[in-house]
């Protein structure tokens, strides 16, 4: 294949890649405990996604015209979705807040003696949620095939990559269009994660921590708000 092919794959797949989403900030909301793993897992959850729906677009099972008539039904169970999961977030870092963190100085003993281990493990006690590894995976799996604009990105500008693909290597060169814009998204969750997670385990205060993640979720009901508003 042309490599400036494969360069102009890369360049149009950081506007989607990059593009802050629901995918970006439920990556963030696993980061705090699993680091660049979290990362790794939520990226392969919307790799299952991203990679049957550009078979489909290729060989014409997927069109805008198909998509369309069920376009409002992905953006209500999505956006319904985000708000749902958001609101049971704030509503267990409320409650544990109040039960384990309140009226304290937010200082304890496992955060002065093991340093940025200890320090993690307090977060992870004010926040009340042991999240699994494998939902992560399921974040990405979700936040993906749930998104409506995710779908009418590749089925509008992804289109004409995998239209351009398919006319230089047939199936083959989809796939390696495909590898040529996937690294991206476990560059990007992988490293965005990591970093998320190193920024926590520096913090010595609850406050910063808590509103951090209370503007998350709230970034979370607004996208969900947009995806049933654009449905109605």
């Amino acid at each position: 294949m042309d490599y400036t092919f494969l360069l102009m794959v890369v360049a149009v797949s950081s506007s989607g890649v990059l593009s802050p989403g629901p995918l970006f900030l439920i990556n963030l909301h696993y980061a705090k405990r699993y680091g660049h793993v979290s990362g790794i897992l939520c990226a392969s959850g919307h790799a299952a996604v991203e990679l049957p729906l550009i078979l489909a677009i290729a060989i014409g099972i997927l069109s805008m015209d198909y998509i369309n008539q069920f376009r409002w039904l992905i953006g209500l169970v999505g956006g319904i979705a985000l708000i749902a999961f958001a609101t049971m977030q704030l509503y267990t870092m409320y409650s544990r807040w109040r039960s384990n963190g309140k009226g304290k100085d937010g200082s304890s003993s496992n955060s002065s003696s093991n340093g940025s281990y200890g320090s993690s493990i307090y977060w992870d006690r004010i926040d009340g949620r042991v999240s699994a590894l494998h939902g992560s995976l399921l974040a990405g799996i979700v936040f993906s095939a749930l998104n409506p604009f995710f779908i009418v990105w590749w089925l509008t500008v992804g289109a004409k990559m995998i239209a351009d693909a398919w006319y230089m290597a047939s199936i083959q060169g989809v796939l390696i269009m495909f590898l040529a814009h996937i690294w991206m998204d476990y560059a990007w969750l992988g490293c965005t994660a990591y970093m998320a997670r190193k920024g926590i385990e520096r913090l010595h205060n609850k406050r910063p921590y808590i509103m951090l993640y209370i503007a998350l979720y709230a970034m979370l009901v607004y996208i969900g708000a947009g995806f049933i508003a654009s449905s109605i």
